[in-house]
């Protein structure tokens, strides 16, 4: 049987969400299964929780004091020195940021560091992907996308715009190192097949992460966005013209989940941050 803490995770995101289907997209289940569960977890406090009017759920008034004493009770227990366990035990998931790794580990870290200390936040997991993920799959995750009309699909904003640009280590070989895998759709790749021979590419790696640690070691010359490249003083840039404008960044989520409260409160923190990254351009 599930716990009641586990119950208490499908009443925390209805509460976020107020909407069953919304709340079943948040936690990859079906509205009845979220019902159960609240039903569950009402049955073990006595009383009803919520207000319903077709699919949108109101806390009750009574339901908001148990609401909060729940989440008290957790507080207090993460506080004293359970950590992570604690959490688990809560069974309240992390929010996922889904991203390419350079993205990650070049914009991202920083992004982290610069969110002011105390800030109250869920706990967050970054997760790397090459691939994009469905619509349909997103569940509580925020997506940090290159490109043009991610806008279209997501609720997103635009924390910023990037290019790219042709790096090399002064002392490094003369030879190219090329994109493979998923970089194959990248803008640079197009360029690439205009202005470079096949025959005068080395190596190649499915991550601007991989090519920039390899200009930098001095195995060749790659195209490389410019929030990965600009970090390396040593190289030397040579600019050129991609795509005939800069490229935006994206950070959006599933429009289903915009109600989520704790989506909102890190997709702003996190917006925030990278919008003061001095390696994104504020203006295309």
């Amino acid at each position: 049987m599930p716990s009641n803490w586990e119950n208490f995770r499908y009443v925390l995101t209805l509460v976020e969400t107020s909407s069953l289907r919304r709340a079943a997209k948040t936690l990859r289940c079906e509205p009845t299964d979220v019902l159960v569960r609240v039903q569950s977890y009402e049955d073990s406090v006595g009383q009803p929780l919520f207000d319903r009017i077709g699919d949108l759920m109101e806390l009750t008034p009574s339901g908001r004091r148990i609401v909060s004493a729940a989440r008290e009770v957790m507080s207090s227990m993460e506080k004293v020195g359970q950590g992570s366990g604690q959490q688990s035990a809560s069974g309240i998931a992390p929010i996922t940021i889904s991203t390419l790794d350079c993205i990650n580990q070049h914009l991202l870290v920083d992004c982290m560091a610069r969110i002011p200390e105390g800030t109250p936040l869920p706990v967050v997991s970054l997760r790397h992907t090459q691939e994009v993920q469905p619509l349909d799959q997103l569940g509580t995750e925020l997506v940090v996308r290159p490109g043009h009309g991610m806008a279209d699909e997501l609720d997103a904003e635009v924390a910023g715009y990037f290019d790219f640009a042709v790096y090399e280590r002064a002392d490094g070989r003369n030879s190219w190192l090329g994109l493979s895998g998923v970089l194959e759709r990248a803008p640079a790749a197009k360029w690439y097949r205009e202005h470079v021979p096949a025959n005068e590419i080395t190596l190649s790696s499915d991550s601007f992460v991989t090519l920039a640690m390899l200009v930098q070691a001095g195995v060749g010359r790659a195209v490389l966005p410019s929030y990965v490249g600009d970090q390396f003083a040593w190289l030397k840039r040579y600019e050129i013209d991609l795509t005939g404008k800069m490229i935006p960044l994206h950070i959006g989520n599933h429009p289903d989940l915009s109600g989520s409260r704790r989506l909102k409160q890190l997709k702003r923190q996190v917006l925030i941050s990278l919008r003061h990254s001095e390696h994104l351009a504020s203006h295309p």
